[in-house]
């Protein structure tokens, strides 16, 4: 006989809800602990953890990067030998761009006025001799500036030596004499401030990445207008890349401070090579509460969802406590997720992955899937029966979305890029851990919670319910009366009487009915012994001639019921 898919997939379901039923405890506590093995991988997630844009948001094939490996090849980076714009490999930086602050009518003012590029200087000195890092080294504490960090080349920093060549020639010096006479004829003959390439004797100075906007009035590029001006500050990231950095936070805390502004004229504009990362993560960081009220939403809605209500008295508002599943939607919408999530994470920082992404939720859709399917069962059924119909029906669902949905994203890990292979890999393991543990630890929880229903216990308290009869006032009838259980209702002297009973009638069956017939008979009370179900058995069961029909009826009063305790 050939068997479908989902066919096959429904009995595969039916036979693991008796099976988890019965390793309920193991499979509860199984993923507990595989989670708690597996959560050490987050000793690792520091040394893991990178927000390398480049790293992160461009193909590992890339081209630039290739020819990146070219250039610093043959420019490598030398901190002591250091010329700037000979170096593509830096990383230790901080680039300022400068321009006064912008008029309602006239715009930005022209940076080449003596009292902006004086502004500009009085800066450029402040971030230079003034903004230090104390640094305590042998219980001694040394205060270490940019001259100590930055990038030299002769042991000499470079100190953006283009705003004094914006300024009038008279300010570049005070000279006597013979000297002074001396120093004018380089001034005049040697230094050539033209855009976009100068000249300090033979040491060409590019100004087109010094100098925003300007206004040219002659063909040799003089220019007598400039809307910006940049500074340049390189420092060291090797050795000392841990000094450096806080240097850069505190340079950049100095200009971006808005109680404390830097300057009353200029305006200051800066990125260092932090800044991308940084504004990352600030993002990222900004999403947090939008998070948490998603994270809630969902929460209540899962918790909605467990809350039942009566049939006959659905419109007075009264809840059945027995058949609600609070705890079942907790764990599946927070718990169950959350277990998978470390697993998942845990797992691949054991395997030495870097981690990128994270994520919350995955697979809370299943458990209103499996909720709606228990709630479908038939609650004279045993629990484990209960459970392996519910695992049957929602299989498919459940299967089907899992594995499409893994399949999407391992096709995702083979791309060349690493943030698209990083989510998708993270994913993929979330997802297969979530399947995983619904099919243990949800599932275990679903036998608990169905054998307290079973008992008739309460959603929360797990005490015993009321019955709405015995609810003496409104806060009883709202939150503890529910489904009674029939183990309670029924006292054990008459249950035992209607086993005897239906014991006899069964006997007189197997002696009324025709070989074949009694054969059937014996067969379908085999399967449901193997079962332990409490069902009615009647003409849709068994297909039997009528006059053998007729016969049970007569001996049963027109149906009997097999009762197996």
């Amino acid at each position: 006989m050939m068997l479908s898919f989902d066919n096959l997939i429904q009995q595969l379901f039916y036979r693991w809800g008796s099976i988890a039923y019965r390793f309920r405890f193991i499979l509860f506590i199984g993923p507990i602990l595989l989670t708690i093995a597996l959560s050490f991988g987050f000793l690792f997630i520091k040394k893991q953890t990178t927000i390398d844009p480049e790293y992160v948001f461009s193909p590992k094939n890339a081209q630039w990067r290739y020819e990146k490996k070219v250039l610093s090849d043959y420019w490598p980076l030398n901190e002591q030998e250091f010329w700037p714009g000979k170096s593509y490999d830096y990383t230790g930086y901080v680039d300022i761009i400068a321009a006064g602050i912008k008029h309602p009518k006239f715009g930005r003012p022209n940076m080449l006025v003596l009292k902006y590029l004086d502004e500009l200087e009085r800066i450029n000195q402040h971030i230079i001799h003034n903004i230090t890092i104390s640094v305590t080294h042998n219980d001694i504490t040394y205060e270490v500036g940019f001259t100590d960090l930055c990038m030299s080349y002769d042991w000499k920093c470079f100190m953006n030596e283009h705003v004094t060549m914006l300024m009038p020639k008279e300010r570049w010096g005070n000279f006597d004499s013979k000297l002074a006479e001396f120093t004018d004829d380089i001034i005049n003959n040697e230094v050539k401030i033209t855009y976009p390439i100068g000249w300090r004797g033979t040491e060409p100075i590019y100004f087109g990445a010094l100098i925003g906007a300007p206004h040219i009035i002659d063909k040799e590029g003089h220019f007598n207008y400039v809307r910006a001006v940049r500074l340049t500050y390189n420092v060291r990231d090797e050795k000392v890349g841990n000094i450096s950095y806080l240097w850069r936070k505190k340079v950049a805390g100095f200009l971006s401070d808005v109680k404390n502004p830097a300057s009353n004229i200029l305006e200051f504009g800066m990125y260092h090579n932090e800044s991308l990362p940084e504004g990352l993560q600030q993002v990222a960081d900004s999403l947090s509460p939008k998070f948490a009220i998603t994270c809630f939403v969902l929460f209540s809605l899962c918790g909605l969802s467990a809350i039942v209500f009566k049939p006959t008295i659905a419109l007075a508002g009264k809840t059945d406590s027995t058949t609600c599943h609070p705890f079942m939607s907790v764990i599946e919408s927070l718990f169950c997720p959350l277990l998978a999530i470390i697993s998942a994470f845990g797992l691949i920082l054991w395997m030495e992955n870097i981690i990128l992404y994270n994520y919350k939720g995955i697979g809370v859709d299943d458990m209103f899937i499996m909720s709606a399917a228990w709630h479908r069962t038939n609650v004279e059924q045993s629990v484990s029966h209960r459970l392996s119909e519910s695992l049957a029906e929602a299989a498919v669902a459940i299967s089907i979305t899992t594995i499409t949905d893994m399949l999407t994203f391992g096709i995702g890990c083979l791309t060349t890029l690493p943030s698209v292979q990083m989510f998708c890999f993270y994913t993929f393991m979330g997802i297969a851990f979530t399947y995983l543990y619904q099919l243990t630890f949800f599932t275990a929880v679903m036998a608990f919670s169905g054998k307290r229903e079973s008992d008739g216990l309460h959603a929360i308290t797990l005490k015993p319910v009321i019955s709405q009869e015995l609810a003496d006032n409104l806060f009883k009838k709202l939150f503890l009366t529910g489904s009674v259980s029939l183990k309670s209702k029924i006292p054990p002297e008459i249950v035992q009487e209607n086993v005897t009973k239906n014991e006899k009638v069964v006997e007189n069956v197997k002696t009324t009915l025709s070989q074949k017939m009694r054969k059937k008979f014996m067969d379908f009370k085999q399967s449901l012994n193997k079962v332990k179900v409490s069902v009615r058995i009647d003409d849709r069961f068994i297909q039997m001639s009528t006059q053998e029909r007729e016969k049970v009826h007569k001996l049963t009063m027109t149906h009997f019921v097999v009762s197996m305790t």
